[in-house]
Formats: C-alpha cells, sequence, structure tokens
C-alpha cells in the first residue's frame, strides 16, 4: 500500500509540474484580418490544405517519437491538473523515464512523413519560480488531421536555423497556475520524414512530451455548448489510434498511470464528458465569455485512470465558500441524494451532497462536504461546508458559487 501511494504522489506531481507549463489555447480570432480568419489559423491552412487529404486510412505513423524503452507509461486523455488544466485534458501525455531526480532528456522524432507548420516558445516569466523555456510542434500528415508535441525541451539544429531566420508570427503573454507567461509562434513550412530528429524531450521539468491530436474527419463531439469550444477542440482524438499495427499495440499497452493500465473503454480517455440536462461536464464561471484559461471554471466529471470514480476539477472562483482550487474525488452512488453520479443529478430543485474522498482509496478527506444544485440546465451552484458527513441533510447558503452553461 505504502509503494502504491508513492507511485501516485510522484506521478501527481509530475502531472502538476507539466500543467503548471501549459500553453494557451488560441481564439480563431486571435489578430484577425477582414475575413475574420487570424493570421495564426491562415499560415496554418496555407500549409495544410496543400497536402493530400487523408481519405480513410488510420495508421499515418510508423515511428514513436520517443524510443519505447525511454517510455514509462502514457497517460490517458482527460486528465485533470486544476486550475490550468480544470477541464479534462485535450491531450496525453508520454513520461519519460528518470535519469536521477529528473526525466532524462531524450531525443525526439518525427512520427512519419508530414510537414510542420507551427513552431512555439512558451517562457516562463514568473520571478519566484525562475526562468523557463520549452517549444511546441505542430504538424500534419494530410490535409484532415493535425498533431502537436508540446512540452518540448529542445529544437533540432534545422529547425533552429529556420526560426532564427525570421521573426515570429504573433506573441502574446498570458497566466495560468500562478505563473505568467510569453508565448510566441513562428508559421513555417517544412517538410518532415519519419524517424528525423527534430528536437529532445525531457530534462529538469520535463517530465513527459505533451501529444494532441485532432482529426476533422470524426463526427463533433457532443458539448452541452459547442460554442464555447473552437473548431479543433470539437475533433480530439487520441494520437496513439494513429500508429501502425505492432507500435500501436505497444503504445496502447502504455495506457495507464505507471503502475497499471487503463482498462475500460476508450482506453485512451475521454475529454468530452457532458451530459445535457444534468450535472455532468464542463462548467463556465458565471459571466465569463472566453473559455480559456480554464482557471476560473469547473468541471463535473470520471477520473481518466479509473472511471467508475467521480471528480470535482475545481478552479479558482469557488473562494466564496473556501472551496479551494483541486480535485476532489468520491464513489458515485445512482440514489438518493448523497455522492449522486453527476450524470443523475437533474434541475428537480433538490440539494444533492457529496463527501470527498482520496483519489485512489475510500478514505475520507478532511471535515468538509460539497453541496451542488442544477438550477436549470443551464446554470450549477456550487458551495463548500464544513461537517463530517452530509448528514442531516443541507442547503446551500448565500455563499454558493454559480456556473453556467
Amino acid at each position: 500500500m505504502k509503494e502504491s501511494w508513492l507511485v501516485y504522489v510522484s506521478l501527481s506531481f509530475t502531472l502538476l509540474l507539466s500543467a503548471c507549463l501549459a500553453t494557451p489555447q488560441h481564439s480563431n480570432n486571435s489578430a484577425s484580418g477582414d475575413d475574420g480568419v487570424s493570421q495564426y489559423d491562415r499560415n496554418a491552412n496555407s500549409v495544410v490544405n496543400k497536402l493530400d487529404s487523408c481519405g480513410s486510412r488510420s495508421e499515418l505513423f510508423n515511428t514513436s517519437p520517443i524510443a519505447l524503452p525511454d517510455l514509462t507509461n502514457i497517460v490517458p486523455l482527460g486528465n485533470l491538473n486544476p486550475p490550468s488544466h480544470t477541464f479534462p485534458t485535450d491531450h496525453v501525455y508520454f513520461f519519460i523515464r528518470k535519469q536521477g531526480e529528473n526525466a532524462a532528456r531524450v531525443p525526439l522524432f518525427s512520427i512519419g512523413g508530414a510537414r510542420i507548420f507551427r513552431v512555439s516558445s512558451s517562457e516562463r516569466k514568473s520571478a519566484d519560480a525562475g526562468p523557463f523555456i520549452d517549444y511546441s510542434i505542430e504538424f500534419a500528415p494530410c490535409r484532415e488531421v493535425r498533431l502537436k508535441f508540446g512540452h518540448v525541451s529542445s529544437l533540432s539544429e534545422k529547425l533552429n536555423q529556420i526560426l532564427r531566420a525570421g521573426e515570429p508570427m504573433e506573441c502574446e503573454e498570458y497566466s495560468t497556475g500562478g505563473h505568467d507567461f510569453k508565448y510566441c509562434s513562428h508559421g513555417i513550412d517544412v517538410k518532415i520524414e519519419a524517424g528525423e530528429l527534430i528536437g529532445t524531450a525531457g530534462g529538469p521539468g520535463e517530465n513527459a512530451l505533451d501529444v494532441w491530436a485532432f482529426d476533422l474527419r470524426t463526427t463533433e463531439l457532443a458539448y452541452a455548448n459547442p460554442a464555447r469550444f473552437y473548431t479543433d477542440q470539437r475533433h480530439i482524438s487520441c494520437p496513439v489510434d494513429y500508429f501502425t499495427g505492432e507500435l500501436r499495440q505497444n503504445l496502447t499497452a502504455l495506457l495507464g498511470d505507471g503502475r497499471s493500465r487503463r482498462t475500460v473503454e476508450p482506453v485512451c480517455g475521454e475529454v468530452e464528458q457532458d451530459a445535457p440536462g444534468t450535472a455532468q461536464g464542463v462548467w463556465f464561471f458565471e459571466g465569463t465569455k472566453e473559455t480559456y484559461p480554464e482557471d476560473a471554471h469547473l468541471a463535473l466529471v470520471h477520473d481518466n485512470f479509473d472511471p467508475s470514480r467521480g471528480v470535482f476539477s475545481v478552479g479558482t472562483s469557488t473562494a466564496a465558500s473556501g472551496l479551494a482550487a483541486g480535485t476532489y474525488y468520491f464513489s458515485p452512488l445512482h440514489s438518493g441524494l448523497v455522492n449522486r453520479d453527476f450524470g443523475e443529478v437533474r434541475p428537480d430543485g433538490m440539494t444533492y451532497c457529496y463527501e470527498p474522498r482520496e483519489r485512489f482509496s475510500d478514505t475520507r478527506t478532511s471535515g468538509m462536504i460539497i453541496l451542488i444544485q442544477l438550477v436549470n440546465e443551464r446554470e450549477l451552484l456550487i458551495e463548500r461546508q464544513e461537517s463530517a458527513s452530509c448528514a442531516p441533510a443541507r442547503n446551500l447558503t448565500n455563499k454558493h458559487s454559480k456556473f453556467e452553461r
């Protein structure tokens, strides 16, 4: 039991580091021209639209981005690390073996023939945490599928030369997870081949390579309010699914927490968990118009390692009742008003009560409860109260916080 606890603590800490170095999501209207298309997207489209159609192909890549012996596990889609990742993450994490106290710095390879259309840098500017810079690489093998590598610790000399030869397409400064960042994007058009060295991953502060996949051929994800999400966010896919047979099997076998595999389908996890008309899914702090950054928001979902566990993923907007940013777990029940599964909480005028537990056990956390009420399909109230249990029944007070869809 002690060994298992240490595994989970180590994984949680390394995921927290990755979340603190998050890169921003971009609005399609950022620095837009007369046609409403941003320079950011215009460059990407000019490169990708020249590529052949993917057709019905699913096996697009034959090389692992990191050599298999250098990997320990792949964290499935839907991980939670509020406040930076309050919503279930739209990417997987390729965790890298340790070398001493840090992840080893290992070669990063192109996973197949593709064209890189964007390289970006993210510089942490917070004085208290010290300077830090890493990179992301976005590429497409064919017209409808795009991928992204995040937390790339260094670029190949080929890519560095291209970046030194031009100016950034755009830069912006943002804050998330309590840190300030400067993010600069370079639009390029570079052909890469399978197995080509494109940089490194790992090293101090770089425990995992983040990998995104977006496939416009897929059916749009059924968010309760799709207008809140950009086009690519409605077509999130599992990167592992695009590798060739044996390699796909080897990568799939790594999906889990480093100690055990996720076995519940889909084994690569889920991002969109919205259940319209219920409390389940993502919620936006009252009055906010922007989806990103996620820090202010809320998610009532299920765990990406063990989907039988319910999770409150709480951002920074519930301080009125003392509910701190973080994750709060429970074992869902299917009747009554205590620990009710989020997907069964409806706008019935009732107040539902939850008794948070430890993530990987049924041990009760400190003497607090969480109350929620679904006012209607678009409004939810949430509040923390001091109590050892949900008995007797409790009501919300004026310290609640309101969220919307």
